[in-house]
Protein backbone atom coordinates (compact mmCIF):
# COMPACT_ATOMS: atom_id res chain seq x y z
CA UNK A 1 0.00 0.00 0.00
CA UNK A 2 2.41 2.46 1.13
CA UNK A 3 5.04 1.33 -2.18
CA UNK A 4 2.04 2.10 -4.49
CA UNK A 5 1.52 5.93 -2.98
CA UNK A 6 4.99 6.78 -3.37
CA UNK A 7 4.65 5.14 -7.01
CA UNK A 8 1.62 7.32 -7.64
CA UNK A 9 3.81 10.43 -6.20
CA UNK A 10 6.93 9.38 -8.32
CA UNK A 11 5.02 9.26 -11.80
CA UNK A 12 2.97 12.08 -11.14
CA UNK A 13 6.36 14.33 -10.35
CA UNK A 14 7.55 12.89 -13.49
CA UNK A 15 4.40 14.19 -15.32
CA UNK A 16 4.73 17.46 -14.03
CA UNK A 17 8.44 17.96 -14.87
CA UNK A 18 7.91 16.80 -18.24
CA UNK A 19 4.90 19.16 -18.89
CA UNK A 20 7.51 21.69 -17.40
CA UNK A 21 10.19 20.79 -19.82
CA UNK A 22 8.25 20.82 -22.68
CA UNK A 23 6.76 24.50 -22.28
CA UNK A 24 10.30 25.44 -21.38
CA UNK A 25 11.54 24.17 -24.71
CA UNK A 26 8.73 25.87 -26.96
CA UNK A 27 9.63 28.65 -25.07
CA UNK A 28 12.90 28.90 -26.15
CA UNK A 29 12.08 27.48 -29.99
CA UNK A 30 9.85 30.59 -30.51
CA UNK A 31 12.65 32.99 -29.20
CA UNK A 32 14.92 31.71 -31.60
CA UNK A 33 12.50 32.08 -34.42
CA UNK A 34 12.30 35.63 -32.92
CA UNK A 35 16.09 35.96 -33.69
CA UNK A 36 15.79 34.98 -37.35
CA UNK A 37 15.24 37.85 -39.56
CA UNK A 38 12.28 38.55 -41.74
CA UNK A 39 12.68 37.44 -45.52
CA UNK A 40 12.49 39.96 -47.78
CA UNK A 41 10.05 39.70 -50.63
CA UNK A 42 11.97 38.77 -54.60
CA UNK A 43 12.06 41.49 -56.52
CA UNK A 44 9.69 41.19 -59.98
CA UNK A 45 12.18 41.43 -62.78
CA UNK A 46 10.29 44.02 -65.10
CA UNK A 47 11.44 45.92 -68.60
CA UNK A 48 10.92 49.87 -67.69
CA UNK A 49 10.22 52.32 -70.06
CA UNK A 50 10.16 56.85 -70.02
CA UNK A 51 7.45 58.93 -70.21
CA UNK A 52 7.42 60.72 -72.83
CA UNK A 53 6.16 64.44 -73.87
CA UNK A 54 4.92 64.35 -77.65
CA UNK A 55 2.15 63.34 -80.08
CA UNK A 56 -0.53 60.37 -80.04
CA UNK A 57 -2.49 59.93 -82.95
CA UNK A 58 -5.20 57.83 -84.42
CA UNK A 59 -5.43 56.59 -88.14
CA UNK A 60 -5.82 54.80 -90.84
CA UNK A 61 -2.68 53.03 -92.42
CA UNK A 62 -2.26 52.28 -96.06
CA UNK A 63 -0.13 52.28 -98.85
CA UNK A 64 0.64 55.62 -100.62
CA UNK A 65 1.83 55.49 -104.22
CA UNK A 66 4.31 58.58 -105.11
CA UNK A 67 3.68 60.31 -108.34
CA UNK A 68 5.36 62.91 -110.21
CA UNK A 69 3.63 66.12 -111.62
CA UNK A 70 5.66 66.17 -114.74
CA UNK A 71 6.38 62.61 -116.21
CA UNK A 72 7.66 61.68 -119.71
CA UNK A 73 7.12 59.22 -121.55
CA UNK A 74 10.39 57.52 -123.71
CA UNK A 75 9.48 55.62 -126.71
CA UNK A 76 11.42 54.47 -129.65
CA UNK A 77 10.58 55.39 -133.49
CA UNK A 78 12.02 52.49 -134.74
CA UNK A 79 12.02 48.60 -134.57
CA UNK A 80 15.83 47.73 -133.71
CA UNK A 81 17.88 45.85 -131.23
CA UNK A 82 18.57 47.49 -128.32
CA UNK A 83 22.55 47.47 -127.82
CA UNK A 84 22.68 49.98 -124.58
CA UNK A 85 20.33 51.25 -121.30
CA UNK A 86 20.52 53.91 -119.30
CA UNK A 87 20.20 54.29 -115.61
CA UNK A 88 17.98 52.52 -113.28
CA UNK A 89 14.91 53.29 -111.63
CA UNK A 90 16.06 56.22 -109.08
CA UNK A 91 18.73 57.27 -110.94
CA UNK A 92 18.75 60.86 -112.24
CA UNK A 93 20.04 62.17 -115.52
CA UNK A 94 20.46 65.83 -117.28
CA UNK A 95 19.11 66.59 -120.12
CA UNK A 96 21.19 65.21 -123.77
CA UNK A 97 22.63 62.04 -121.46
CA UNK A 98 21.94 58.82 -123.22
CA UNK A 99 18.97 56.57 -122.21
CA UNK A 100 19.19 53.98 -125.14
CA UNK A 101 21.31 52.66 -128.05
CA UNK A 102 20.18 50.43 -130.58
CA UNK A 103 21.75 48.30 -133.31
CA UNK A 104 22.17 50.59 -136.40
CA UNK A 105 24.15 47.78 -138.58
CA UNK A 106 21.37 47.41 -140.36
CA UNK A 107 20.48 50.89 -140.93
CA UNK A 108 24.79 51.65 -142.02
CA UNK A 109 24.70 48.57 -144.29
CA UNK A 110 21.30 50.15 -145.86
CA UNK A 111 23.40 53.91 -145.96
CA UNK A 112 26.17 52.39 -147.80
CA UNK A 113 24.70 50.91 -150.40
CA UNK A 114 21.94 54.07 -150.93
CA UNK A 115 25.50 56.05 -150.53
CA UNK A 116 26.86 53.87 -153.75
CA UNK A 117 23.30 54.00 -155.95
CA UNK A 118 23.57 57.62 -155.59
CA UNK A 119 27.12 57.80 -156.91
CA UNK A 120 26.29 55.83 -159.69
CA UNK A 121 23.09 57.42 -160.26
CA UNK A 122 24.91 60.85 -160.38
CA UNK A 123 27.37 59.69 -162.42
CA UNK A 124 24.59 58.78 -164.88
CA UNK A 125 23.18 61.59 -164.70
CA UNK A 126 26.35 63.43 -165.76
CA UNK A 127 26.73 61.12 -168.58
CA UNK A 128 23.33 61.90 -170.05
CA UNK A 129 23.60 65.26 -169.52
CA UNK A 130 26.79 65.67 -171.72
CA UNK A 131 25.56 63.54 -174.49
CA UNK A 132 22.32 65.67 -174.32
CA UNK A 133 24.76 68.41 -175.11
CA UNK A 134 27.04 66.90 -177.34
CA UNK A 135 24.21 65.53 -179.47
CA UNK A 136 23.03 69.48 -179.30
CA UNK A 137 26.17 70.56 -180.48
CA UNK A 138 25.73 68.05 -183.23
CA UNK A 139 22.03 68.93 -184.39
CA UNK A 140 22.89 72.42 -184.66
CA UNK A 141 25.38 71.11 -187.52
CA UNK A 142 23.08 68.93 -189.23
CA UNK A 143 24.85 65.41 -187.45
CA UNK A 144 22.18 64.69 -185.33
CA UNK A 145 18.92 64.50 -184.76
CA UNK A 146 16.05 67.04 -182.91
CA UNK A 147 14.70 63.85 -181.97
CA UNK A 148 17.88 62.09 -180.38
CA UNK A 149 18.62 65.57 -178.48
CA UNK A 150 15.12 64.96 -176.78
CA UNK A 151 16.01 61.20 -175.87
CA UNK A 152 19.09 62.09 -174.07
CA UNK A 153 17.70 64.87 -172.27
CA UNK A 154 15.19 63.00 -171.24
CA UNK A 155 17.43 60.02 -170.07
CA UNK A 156 19.74 63.07 -167.90
CA UNK A 157 16.20 64.06 -166.30
CA UNK A 158 15.21 60.83 -165.20
CA UNK A 159 18.88 60.17 -163.80
CA UNK A 160 18.53 63.66 -161.99
CA UNK A 161 15.48 62.42 -160.85
CA UNK A 162 16.61 59.05 -159.38
CA UNK A 163 19.75 60.67 -157.88
CA UNK A 164 17.27 63.21 -155.95
CA UNK A 165 15.20 60.26 -154.74
CA UNK A 166 18.06 58.37 -153.40
CA UNK A 167 18.91 61.40 -152.07
CA UNK A 168 15.89 61.66 -149.88
CA UNK A 169 16.20 58.19 -149.10
CA UNK A 170 19.65 58.27 -147.65
CA UNK A 171 18.51 61.55 -145.25
CA UNK A 172 15.60 59.52 -144.07
CA UNK A 173 17.65 56.49 -143.57
CA UNK A 174 19.94 59.22 -141.69
CA UNK A 175 17.03 60.44 -139.38
CA UNK A 176 16.27 56.94 -138.52
CA UNK A 177 19.96 56.36 -137.50
CA UNK A 178 19.95 59.45 -135.16
CA UNK A 179 16.90 57.83 -133.92
CA UNK A 180 18.88 55.10 -132.48
CA UNK A 181 20.93 56.86 -129.77
CA UNK A 182 17.61 58.22 -127.52
CA UNK A 183 18.47 60.99 -125.24
CA UNK A 184 16.76 62.61 -122.04
CA UNK A 185 15.36 65.66 -123.18
CA UNK A 186 15.04 66.71 -120.06
CA UNK A 187 16.64 67.42 -116.34
CA UNK A 188 15.08 64.02 -114.58
CA UNK A 189 14.57 61.27 -112.68
CA UNK A 190 14.07 57.62 -113.46
CA UNK A 191 10.51 56.43 -112.55
CA UNK A 192 10.49 53.23 -114.41
CA UNK A 193 13.19 51.28 -116.90
CA UNK A 194 10.92 49.39 -119.33
CA UNK A 195 13.63 47.36 -121.24
CA UNK A 196 16.66 45.35 -121.04
CA UNK A 197 19.98 45.60 -123.56
CA UNK A 198 19.02 42.34 -126.16
CA UNK A 199 15.25 43.47 -126.22
CA UNK A 200 13.80 44.45 -129.45
CA UNK A 201 12.64 48.03 -129.22
CA UNK A 202 8.95 48.53 -130.85
CA UNK A 203 7.73 52.36 -132.04
CA UNK A 204 5.22 53.25 -129.45
CA UNK A 205 6.41 50.97 -126.79
CA UNK A 206 7.63 52.84 -123.91
CA UNK A 207 11.20 51.89 -122.73
CA UNK A 208 11.72 54.70 -119.95
CA UNK A 209 9.41 56.86 -118.02
CA UNK A 210 10.68 59.95 -116.40
CA UNK A 211 9.87 62.32 -113.82
CA UNK A 212 10.65 65.80 -113.42
CA UNK A 213 13.37 66.68 -110.52
CA UNK A 214 10.56 69.21 -109.35
CA UNK A 215 6.82 68.59 -108.29
CA UNK A 216 5.00 65.31 -107.05
CA UNK A 217 2.30 64.13 -105.98
CA UNK A 218 1.11 61.57 -103.30
CA UNK A 219 -2.00 58.93 -104.10
CA UNK A 220 -3.44 57.13 -101.38
CA UNK A 221 -6.04 54.15 -102.24
CA UNK A 222 -8.60 54.02 -99.23
CA UNK A 223 -12.06 52.85 -98.30
CA UNK A 224 -15.32 54.87 -98.45
CA UNK A 225 -15.63 54.57 -95.01
CA UNK A 226 -12.58 55.83 -94.38
CA UNK A 227 -12.78 58.78 -97.33
CA UNK A 228 -15.87 59.65 -95.33
CA UNK A 229 -13.82 60.98 -92.57
CA UNK A 230 -11.14 62.66 -94.33
CA UNK A 231 -11.01 66.30 -95.49
CA UNK A 232 -9.34 68.99 -97.66
CA UNK A 233 -6.22 70.33 -95.17
CA UNK A 234 -6.70 67.22 -93.48
CA UNK A 235 -3.11 65.81 -91.91
CA UNK A 236 -1.37 62.33 -93.28
CA UNK A 237 2.17 60.78 -92.27
CA UNK A 238 4.04 59.54 -94.70
CA UNK A 239 7.26 57.23 -93.64
CA UNK A 240 9.86 55.63 -95.51
CA UNK A 241 12.22 53.78 -93.04
CA UNK A 242 13.15 55.59 -90.28
CA UNK A 243 11.88 58.91 -92.02
CA UNK A 244 8.65 60.30 -91.39
CA UNK A 245 6.90 63.77 -92.74
CA UNK A 246 3.68 65.44 -92.15
CA UNK A 247 1.56 66.37 -95.40
CA UNK A 248 -1.79 68.01 -95.75
CA UNK A 249 -4.64 66.38 -97.73
CA UNK A 250 -5.14 68.57 -101.32
CA UNK A 251 -7.72 66.61 -103.11
CA UNK A 252 -10.22 63.81 -102.12
CA UNK A 253 -11.77 61.81 -105.58
CA UNK A 254 -14.65 59.79 -104.25
CA UNK A 255 -14.48 58.09 -107.61
CA UNK A 256 -14.31 53.96 -106.53
CA UNK A 257 -12.49 52.17 -108.74
CA UNK A 258 -12.20 48.67 -109.62
CA UNK A 259 -11.24 47.74 -106.27
CA UNK A 260 -14.28 49.82 -104.47
CA UNK A 261 -11.57 52.45 -103.51
CA UNK A 262 -11.75 56.05 -103.55
CA UNK A 263 -8.15 58.42 -103.66
CA UNK A 264 -6.89 61.07 -101.60
CA UNK A 265 -3.87 62.98 -103.03
CA UNK A 266 -1.43 65.18 -101.99
CA UNK A 267 0.20 67.77 -103.92
CA UNK A 268 3.66 68.55 -102.96
CA UNK A 269 6.45 70.60 -103.95
CA UNK A 270 9.15 67.48 -104.35
CA UNK A 271 8.71 63.99 -104.38
CA UNK A 272 8.66 62.70 -100.91
CA UNK A 273 12.01 61.15 -99.50
CA UNK A 274 13.77 61.98 -102.98
CA UNK A 275 12.09 58.62 -103.80
CA UNK A 276 11.28 57.62 -107.98
CA UNK A 277 7.57 57.86 -109.46
CA UNK A 278 6.16 54.69 -108.57
CA UNK A 279 7.38 53.51 -105.38
CA UNK A 280 5.09 52.82 -102.44
CA UNK A 281 5.35 54.09 -98.94
CA UNK A 282 3.47 53.25 -95.87
CA UNK A 283 1.11 56.26 -94.79
CA UNK A 284 -1.09 56.79 -91.89
CA UNK A 285 -4.45 58.98 -92.83
CA UNK A 286 -4.87 60.99 -89.27
CA UNK A 287 -8.59 60.95 -87.68
CA UNK A 288 -7.93 62.43 -84.23
CA UNK A 289 -4.38 63.92 -82.34
CA UNK A 290 -3.48 65.19 -79.27
CA UNK A 291 -0.42 67.22 -79.38
CA UNK A 292 2.15 68.00 -76.95
CA UNK A 293 0.46 65.42 -74.27
CA UNK A 294 2.15 62.73 -71.85
CA UNK A 295 2.92 59.56 -73.79
CA UNK A 296 3.41 56.29 -72.36
CA UNK A 297 3.46 52.76 -74.00
CA UNK A 298 0.13 51.10 -74.36
CA UNK A 299 2.50 48.15 -72.21
CA UNK A 300 2.32 50.29 -69.14
CA UNK A 301 -1.28 50.99 -68.53
CA UNK A 302 -3.74 48.53 -66.88
CA UNK A 303 -7.26 50.03 -68.26
CA UNK A 304 -10.16 50.27 -65.49
CA UNK A 305 -13.59 49.27 -65.74
CA UNK A 306 -14.35 52.72 -66.27
CA UNK A 307 -13.73 53.90 -69.51
CA UNK A 308 -10.81 56.54 -69.64
CA UNK A 309 -9.47 56.02 -66.80
CA UNK A 310 -6.35 53.39 -65.89
CA UNK A 311 -3.05 52.98 -63.94
CA UNK A 312 0.76 52.63 -64.23
CA UNK A 313 3.13 51.87 -61.67
CA UNK A 314 5.88 54.21 -61.48
CA UNK A 315 9.73 52.73 -60.33
CA UNK A 316 11.21 54.50 -57.18
CA UNK A 317 14.19 54.46 -55.89
CA UNK A 318 13.94 53.41 -51.31
CA UNK A 319 16.51 52.64 -49.30
CA UNK A 320 18.81 52.06 -51.97
CA UNK A 321 16.06 49.24 -53.87
CA UNK A 322 13.81 49.68 -56.65
CA UNK A 323 10.06 49.47 -55.58
CA UNK A 324 6.74 50.35 -57.47
CA UNK A 325 4.37 52.67 -56.55
CA UNK A 326 0.68 52.71 -57.98
CA UNK A 327 -0.48 55.94 -60.30
CA UNK A 328 -3.98 57.03 -61.25
CA UNK A 329 -4.37 58.21 -64.57
CA UNK A 330 -6.94 59.51 -67.30
CA UNK A 331 -6.05 58.03 -70.77
CA UNK A 332 -7.00 60.64 -73.25
CA UNK A 333 -6.42 59.03 -76.44
CA UNK A 334 -5.21 55.09 -77.91
CA UNK A 335 -3.06 55.69 -80.66
CA UNK A 336 -0.08 54.06 -82.58
CA UNK A 337 2.57 55.87 -80.83
CA UNK A 338 1.01 54.79 -77.34
CA UNK A 339 -1.55 56.31 -75.19
CA UNK A 340 -2.02 59.94 -74.45
CA UNK A 341 -2.50 60.56 -70.55
CA UNK A 342 -2.80 63.08 -67.68
CA UNK A 343 -1.88 62.30 -64.00
CA UNK A 344 0.78 62.77 -61.31
CA UNK A 345 3.40 61.52 -63.63
CA UNK A 346 6.04 63.71 -65.30
CA UNK A 347 8.28 62.77 -68.35
CA UNK A 348 11.69 61.00 -67.80
CA UNK A 349 9.58 58.80 -65.50
CA UNK A 350 10.54 55.20 -65.05
CA UNK A 351 7.08 52.88 -65.46
CA UNK A 352 6.84 49.14 -65.53
CA UNK A 353 6.55 48.12 -69.05
CA UNK A 354 5.02 44.32 -69.10
CA UNK A 355 1.74 41.93 -70.35
CA UNK A 356 -1.64 43.11 -68.63
CA UNK A 357 -1.30 39.98 -66.58
CA UNK A 358 2.07 41.03 -65.27
CA UNK A 359 0.34 44.47 -64.40
CA UNK A 360 -2.38 42.78 -62.30
CA UNK A 361 -0.47 41.05 -60.03
CA UNK A 362 2.15 43.69 -58.90
CA UNK A 363 1.00 45.69 -56.00
CA UNK A 364 1.92 49.56 -54.41
CA UNK A 365 5.47 49.11 -52.82
CA UNK A 366 6.28 46.12 -54.49
CA UNK A 367 10.23 45.47 -55.10
CA UNK A 368 11.75 45.13 -58.81
CA UNK A 369 14.47 45.35 -60.66
CA UNK A 370 13.83 47.11 -63.51
CA UNK A 371 16.21 47.16 -67.31
CA UNK A 372 15.30 48.81 -70.37
CA UNK A 373 14.32 47.01 -73.14
CA UNK A 374 11.35 45.70 -75.32
CA UNK A 375 8.65 43.40 -73.17
CA UNK A 376 9.24 39.55 -74.47
CA UNK A 377 5.51 38.60 -74.38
Amino acid sequence: MKKNKLLTIFLAILAIALVIGLVMLRKHRIAELDDIPTPQQAAWAVNSAPVLQGSVSQGFSALAEIQSSNSTRILPQISATILKMGPREGGAVKKGDLLVQLDTREQEANLAALNSQLTAAKADAKRNQDEAVRESRLAKKGGSSAAAVEKWRTAAKAARAKADAIANQIEALQIKIGYCNITAPIDAKIAQRMAEPGDVALPGKPIYILSADHGGRVAIPVPMAVLEKAHVGGDVLLRHGKDTMKAEISRIDPTLDKHAMGHIEIDLDDRPFGLPEGYRVPARIISNSREDSLVVPANTVVTDKQAGHGHVFRIESHDGREIVKRIPVDILLKGAEGFAVSGDIKPGDKLVEAHESVLLRLRDGDPVQSSTGVDGE
